[in-house]
């Protein structure tokens, strides 16, 4: 059975607050402020995705504040939703897009060098036009077919010779990794369980179900990881705060004035 926010809203019941954030110090700093405020919140804290997302699917609760990066479930190391969401938002992002269509392009003719594909990766990116039509890589494929990269023979060592020339030319234009916002989600993701971006999927369960929802997080703190997300949830048109101060209880009147509390 899933819930309609929006009935529950007009219905004057008192608000139900779903609360989503994995550090224990920010849930109980939530907790203390609705004690404090008197308003008689009815409040559930979770501490990870899979408790959030059955909170808005079955619990009828009536308003959302969460967290951007958690994980799918506390103390256990799942990864496949966080790395599913980052490549669906990989997919959506037109440089990223185009940039993981042209290493597919030109895979057969490098292989998987993971250099060389950083390297072409930040020259696509920048690219207005499809980038396989551009010089630099009619010029990259001319090279590994001079090298035989046709012939199942030879085809190894020409990916091989071809990555090593991509690298050693590409790495000289396009050294600064600014653009790299998705491969340095992937990294974060793999190195720390928590930093999955499912607070942007509990968002779109709760705006499927008419539910008012906050996402609230510090991006000095998760650094450029949030790059993407913060542009996601702009796209979406969703209630963001952006802010260190989630240890203190104070804090939260701003967040849950922010979705009418």
């Amino acid at each position: 059975m899933y819930f309609n926010y929006s009935e529950i809203v007009k219905s004057g019941a008192m608000p139900r607050i779903l609360f989503v954030d994995d550090k224990e110090a920010h849930r109980e700093a939530f907790r203390t402020y609705v004690e404090r405020s008197g308003k008689g919140h009815e409040v559930r804290l979770c501490p990870d995705y899979a408790a959030g997302s059955a909170g808005i699917l079955y619990a009828g609760f009536s308003h959302l504040i969460t967290d951007l990066f958690m994980p799918q479930y506390e103390g256990l190391a799942n990864r496949d939703l966080g790395r599913q969401l980052i490549e669906r938002m990989a997919r959506e992002d037109p440089a990223e897009a185009r940039a993981m269509l042209f290493l597919e392009q030109l895979r057969p003719y490098v292989g998987e060098n993971p250099e060389a594909n950083l390297y072409l990766a930040r020259f696509a990116r920048e690219q207005r036009n499809d980038p396989v039509e551009s010089p630099v890589a009619k010029a990259i494929i001319k090279v590994a077919k001079t090298f035989g990269t046709e012939n199942p023979e030879k085809s190894k060592a020409s990916q091989t010779a071809t990555a090593l020339i991509v690298k050693n030319t590409l790495s000289h234009v396009y050294f600064n990794d600014r653009g790299d916002y998705f491969p340095k989600m992937r990294a974060a993701l793999e190195a720390d369980v928590s930093k999955q971006p499912l607070g942007i999927l509990l968002a779109e369960q709760a705006q499927e179900r008419g539910l008012p929802l906050v996402i609230v997080t510090d991006t000095n703190h998760h650094g450029p990881i949030t790059q993407k997300p913060y542009e996601y949830i702009g796209k979406k048109g969703w209630t963001f705060v952006d802010d260190a101060r989630k240890e203190d209880p104070d804090f939260w009147e701003i967040p849950l004035r922010r979705i009418g509390l």
